[in-house]
């Protein structure tokens, strides 16, 4: 039996047919999302405390990392040794000690205190030395001495040279001020000070 077949042209129905969108609606846009207000207040919590302790370690730290009488201590050293220079330097000038303090502040227009808060400073000079006292204007502080020392060279001709050394007294308490002296050409310090020098 034949069989029966038509072609028919497939159609979509009009019902169907694809057609654009066409909307006045604007498109939906992605939205940040909002922060959560636990996260929020946590933020703020954290920066109170972070700020809380900024300023306690402004008010403490420093008080904390200072180390006592070190940095009066080294005021008299640093002063002293700056006097062992300064005499040294005129020496090499004027082929003489500054006799003073004042002396030694006019040739350089220095200014080395004669004294400070912790310590005062003495000149005494003794032709071939001159001998510096930082004198510790409390009980708790170390007591300097600085000298410098005039040595000839072997050559007449040739200028003198200048030995200095460093002291400081073993213990806090006022010890006698006795000055250094020179032995065998190397500067020594007297009884109850030892050699700082650098």
């Amino acid at each position: 039996m034949p069989r029966l077949f038509f072609k028919l042209p497939l159609r979509t129905p009009p019902t169907l047919a694809r057609k654009p969108i066409e909307s006045n609606l604007p498109l939906p846009q992605a939205q940040p999302a909002k922060p959560s207000r636990r996260w929020l207040r946590r933020g703020v919590e954290v920066g109170v405390g972070l700020g809380i302790l900024g300023v306690l370690a402004a008010i403490l730290l420093p008080a904390t990392f200072t180390c006592g009488k070190l940095p009066r201590l080294l005021e008299g050293k640093t002063y002293l040794d700056s006097l062992n220079r300064a005499q040294q330097a005129y020496l090499e000038e004027s082929g003489q000690f500054a006799a003073s303090l004042t002396a030694l502040n006019g040739a350089w227009e220095g200014n080395l205190p004669v004294a400070t808060e912790n310590y005062t400073f003495l000149v005494s000079e003794h032709g071939d030395r001159v001998v510096h006292y930082a004198i510790a204007k409390d009980d708790d502080l170390r007591q300097f001495i600085g000298a410098v020392f005039k040595q000839p060279k072997a050559d007449a001709a040739d200028a003198a040279t200048a030995v200095a050394i460093l002291c400081e007294a073993e213990l806090g308490e006022v010890v006698e001020l006795t000055p250094p002296t020179l032995q065998a050409g190397t500067p020594v310090c007297p009884p109850g000070f030892l050699n700082i020098s650098s």
